[in-house]
């Protein structure tokens, strides 16, 4: 089964092979020294790089954040005192932030925790356990940085023809430096949506509330300059779409992110959530366990999920170089309709999720609108799945199912 979805999603990008007969030897391969080769066609499109994606794009492992600061449960509400631990710890200088270790226990939050500064990460000691009480529809762990980016002045790109996989783009006197913050933007032309067919969708009036609409569904790559040589630009993860200027011309957008944080992460925890236990299909409760705004190279890790309605972690748009590695998200209880049980989901780029099991999602490996990754769900599972994993929302670009097992629901590249 495994290998049937990622043939499935090779012959998307590449229409033939440069490797000619050689069934083993087509779009990507070992080579002799066991090395990865990758083919490419006539106009230089190839499988992406999957291997720079999650905390720091792949490039260093999760760090081990010292502990600096004990937490230990109380009687009642525990949110309170956890938000004045992470308060304190946040306003420390960022190298003497560390790690809060909450002590083995139950933890009743009543409301919402907040990590708002960069450097910290909650542990938990032996399965502490977190529980949403009452009745409030929220996600029990918000790490969000400041909506503040500031945006510099675009250039079109040089390139009649960006092809899929690579990582350079031509722009004609920049001033660009290595480790420059860019946007590279495709908009949703006319010409671009009707090269895709998202505009033949049938109807008795003329066109249809399902076609694409120009200028409804830019695409962007948020990405970092690793290289240049005069006006060749090289970035930090491949371009998942063609960028073709006869059907869109695409431009460049540095950018500054002073309020986004990093190095932030939830590890061995129990994140739960209480709900009325005569309706199975209660939602006045958490919905969410963990979410990612305004942020990069952060991290999930060995969290385990329960009865939870909506994501046990969601990945907003902008956030980036995210891993959730070894969570498990069991027994959610809500109704079975729409934007409920998107168990593991990204908007994110360069977002992994690794070795993760979902029990009863409908959407367990889901990714959003727009989404032009790279993303990457490898050696996970699901059980009893009500639904597809895959893109759930408009178009999404440059997704990787590796090793999954599927119980229920399939994967749906849509």
């Amino acid at each position: 089964m495994t290998r049937r979805i990622i043939i499935g999603l090779l012959f998307c990008v590449l229409g033939s092979s440069a490797s000619g007969a050689d069934a083993s030897k087509r779009f990507v391969y070992l080579n002799s020294d066991g090395k990865l080769t990758y083919d490419t066609d006539a106009r230089g499109n190839r499988i992406p790089d999957f291997s720079r994606v999650g905390y720091q794009g792949g490039n260093e492992p999760i760090p081990e954040m010292p502990i600096v600061m004990v937490v230990s449960p109380v009687a009642g509400d525990n949110g309170p005192h956890i938000q004045a631990t992470i308060d304190e710890l946040s306003a420390r200088k960022l190298g003497q932030r560390g790690a809060i270790l909450l002590k083995a226990g139950r933890y009743e939050i009543a409301g919402r925790l907040h990590i708002r500064a960069s450097g910290i990460v909650l542990r938990g000691e032996n399965g502490a356990q977190l529980v949403a009480t009452g009745t409030d529809r929220r996600t029990l762990i918000s790490i969000h940085g400041k909506a503040d980016r500031v945006f510099g002045e675009s250039r079109p790109l040089a390139d009649e023809y960006v092809p899929v996989g690579t990582r350079q783009v031509t722009v004609k006197d920049h001033d660009y430096r290595v480790g420059t913050m860019v946007l590279i933007e495709h908009p949703s032309t006319k010409d671009w949506i009707a090269a895709l067919g998202m505009d033949r969708f049938p109807s008795k009036d003329k066109g249809s509330w399902q076609d694409w609409k120009p200028g409804t569904l830019n695409l962007t790559f948020d990405r970092v300059i690793t290289m240049f040589k005069h006006d060749v630009l090289t970035v930090n993860a491949p371009i998942t779409s063609a960028l073709d200027s006869r059907l869109s011309r695409c431009k460049i957008t540095p950018y500054t992110w002073p309020g986004r944080i990093e190095n932030v992460g939830i590890e061995s925890l129990s994140i739960t959530s209480t709900f009325d236990k005569e309706n199975p299909h209660d939602e006045e409760h958490a919905w969410g366990g963990i979410g990612f705004e305004n942020c990069r190279d952060c991290w999930v890790s060995q969290v385990k999920f329960s009865h939870l309605a909506g994501s046990a972690v969601n990945i907003h748009d902008t956030a980036s170089r995210i891993t959730v590695e070894d969570c498990h998200s069991l027994q959610p209880v809500s109704e079975h309709g729409g934007y409920r049980r998107h168990t593991f989901y990204t908007a994110g780029q360069q977002t992994l999720f690794q070795r993760c099991t979902s029990e009863a999602g409908r959407h367990d490996f889901a990714v959003g609108y727009l989404n032009t990754g790279p993303t990457v769900f490898t050696h996970c599972e699901t059980k009893n799945s009500q639904s597809f994993s895959g893109g759930i929302e408009s178009g999404c670009w440059g997704i990787l199912f590796d090793n999954l097992t599927m119980d229920g629901g399939g994967i749906a590249f849509n």
